[in-house]
């Protein structure tokens, strides 16, 4: 048996130690940027880069962040590995926006009613609207 600072280390001892130390210096050659699960062990004072959504809200384009490894483990914002920053645009107006307008171009005497639609991923959502209503007798 070997002796180590007063210790006896049996074969099979020996050998887990080994494979333990042959594991974490494959883990050390690895790039700790190239993991992306969370919570995935890392190189303190590394980063790595992403994304902050996957699709960004209206015409908003990507934006990219930054995790920093600290004590061990990723921290910042959730990344995202692809960002798809299409247009959602409806006929040039921007996600989100509402339009209010009328629901008939004619209607009779008091009765123009208002109704709005809303541009939601490169869609109109909502009945038609007239920008005008003539009221007639």
């Amino acid at each position: 048996m070997m002796m180590f600072s007063g210790s006896s280390w049996s074969p099979l001892m020996l050998k887990s130690c080994l494979l333990i130390a042959l594991a974490l210096l494959g883990a050390c050659a690895s790039s700790p940027t190239q993991t992306t699960a969370a919570g995935a062990s890392c190189m303190d004072g590394t980063t790595r880069e992403g994304f902050l959504d996957s699709m960004p809200l209206g015409d908003a384009p990507c934006a990219r962040a930054l995790q920093t490894c600290v004590n061990g483990r990723w921290a910042g914002p959730m990344l995202h590995e692809q960002c798809s920053s299409s247009s959602k645009s409806c006929e040039g107006t921007p996600h989100g926006t509402i339009v209010t307008g009328y629901l008939a171009p004619f209607a009779h005497l008091g009765g123009c009613v208002t109704g709005s639609k809303t541009c939601v991923d490169g869609a109109w959502v909502g009945p038609v609207i007239h920008q005008s209503c003539q009221e007639t007798n």
